[in-house]
Parts: structure tokens; sequence; C-alpha cells
């Protein structure tokens, strides 16, 4: 396995979603590689965001994670099961019983109001009409829209759209939601409230979701933080968190922060210790970045930027 799984630590029994060597090539007259050798595992209950450019392999990764779409390479477990094993029906059913789906979209069906929109994956499932409508009307109570059960798509706002997607997503109790942009087509103050009801549905409900998004305001509320570039991902949670604690310890760059961490400089003491050999030791660090970096050491410690950190 790749750098990701070695980060995340040996999968015990709690994992969820286990990838090994996933590789997707897509057959054109210049093959294209979405997916290169990604290992993976996701722990049950856990929040994870997918970051990275348009291009990066983000959609495919979330479609092969989904049972959508099935690699060129490698193997993908889901809840102990491996998917490359089942045929077309058995994915299917994977999908029904383990998987909902949050899409930027929506795709809710416009002719259907949003109770029925809810009741739409329950269909195939052996629930009586009753119990499918007492069901749906509890999930549209969740995520606040009790009172506006009746409406259709186009009566609703882009956000209410978006909580009656995530209500059909919870129809059949799925033990993972995926989300792909979530937040793509709503205001920032929807789209606040969007991801607070996710964190709520993950914290309450146990239930594990993953979050591919442009947007990094949405990928910090996230657990774990991947990001993806060229069909490979990076695990930068801990690269971000130390980032964030040495720019506001040292009012550094990110740029900066991350060259640190990749060093293995995890800890703000440990940065006010260093001296200008042990800086041009750090792979990508320019003189200019080190007189930057002693320079503010030197004002942290002295006490013009507070207390020394021991």
């Amino acid at each position: 396995m790749n750098e990701v799984v070695n980060a995340i630590g040996t999968a015990g029994p709690a994992e969820i979603i286990s990838a090994e060597g996933l590789t997707m090539v897509y057959s054109s007259k210049n093959k294209v590689r979405a997916l290169n050798d990604v290992s993976l595992i996701v722990k049950k209950g856990e929040f994870v965001s997918v970051r990275g450019p348009s291009g990066s392999g983000k959609s495919t990764f979330l479609n092969i994670l989904g049972c959508l779409d099935v690699p060129t390479k490698g193997t993908l477990s889901i809840d102990g099961v491996d998917t490359s094993k089942l045929n077309d029906n058995e994915l299917a059913r994977i999908r029904r019983e383990k998987i909902g789906f949050i899409f930027q979209s929506f795709n809710l069906l416009p002719i259907l109001n949003a109770v029925e929109n809810v009741e739409l994956p329950m269909e195939n499932m052996d629930i009586k009409r009753e119990q499918r409508r007492e069901r749906a009307m509890k999930l549209l109570h969740m995520v606040g829209l009790k009172d506006r059960w009746d409406h259709r798509p186009k009566e609703l706002s882009g956000g209410e759209n978006q909580r009656v997607a995530i209500a059909r997503a919870l129809a059949n109790s799925p033990s993972i939601l995926l989300a792909d942009e979530p937040t793509g087509n709503l205001d920032s103050k929807t789209g606040k409230g969007i991801m607070n009801l996710l964190k709520d549905l993950n914290k309450n409900l146990g239930t594990t979701v993953i979050v591919v998004t442009h947007d990094i305001s949405v990928a910090k509320r996230a657990d774990r933080q991947l990001f993806m570039e060229d069909g490979r991902v990076q695990d930068r949670t801990h690269e971000v968190s130390v980032s964030e604690g040495l720019n506001k310890a040292l009012n550094l760059s990110k740029d900066i922060c991350k060259k640190l961490s990749r060093a293995g400089y995890h800890d703000v003491g440990a940065i006010l210790k260093l001296d200008e050999g042990q800086l041009k030791m750090v792979k990508g660090l320019r003189k200019k970045e080190i007189d930057n970096i002693l320079s503010k050491v030197k004002r942290y410690n002295m006490g013009s930027e507070g207390p020394a950190v021991t």
C-alpha cells in the first residue's frame, strides 16, 4: 500500500472501506489514467473530505467507492465485502443497502414532491407503502423539512432541495454517505448549513461520510483531509493542522509551514530551536525563507510575539 494507508495505521475490525492499488485507465486515443495506485482505509464513523483540482480524479474515485464504476486494477472492500467478486446485481444491492449518494445537482425528480422523492430508494426494498411514507416523513423532519413534504423541487430553495436529497440518501439507513460537491450550487451561508447537517448526521447516527469538494473551508470540516492530484491521494490531515498551528504561532506562510511539516518538524517548540544549518537541510526552503523563519523565531523567543514555546 502507498503512503495514505501508512499514515492512517494498520486496518482494524472497524474499517468500513478498504481500497488497495485502485487504478482507473480510460481507453481513448491517448489512455487517461484517472486513478493511479490509490490505497485507502476508512474507519466506521469517520468524516473524510477529498479535495483537489479539476481533473485530479476525485469524481472517478468517488464513483469507484460507490460501486458505480469498476476499477481497471485493484481491490475495494465495503464493510468486509470484496466488491471485485460481485456481479452487477450484487453490486446494485451494495449500493442500495450500504451507500447513500448526495449530488451537487440534487438529482430530484421534478414531478415528485419531497416525500415522494425520499421514498424512491425504498421502493425496491421489502417495505410496505405505509412504512415507506412514515420513514420518509421522519427523515424530512430530521433535515428540517417536515412542513415542506408536499412541495416539488421547483417550489423549494437550493438548500431545501439539498436537504431533500440528503433525506433520500438516508432512506435505506446506509452505512456510508458519499457526497459529490454537496455545497457546490449553494451560497456560503446555505452551504455551511448543509455541512452542519452532515456533521450532525455523522456524529449522531455514526454514518461514515466522504465529501468531495473544491472548497477548502468545506474540506476543513472533516476529521481527515485527503488531497488528490494526478490520480494520486495524499493524507494531509496532520500537515494541515500543523500548518495552521505554525502559522498562528509564528505567522509563517502556508508554503513554508508545509515544507517544515514534510521535513518532520511538526512541533512549534522544535521549530523554535532550529538553526540556519538545520533549516538549510529542509528540502525546498530557499535562503529568503530561511532568513524569514530565523527572524520570526528570534522575535518570538525574545518575547515580541509572545512567550517561547518549549
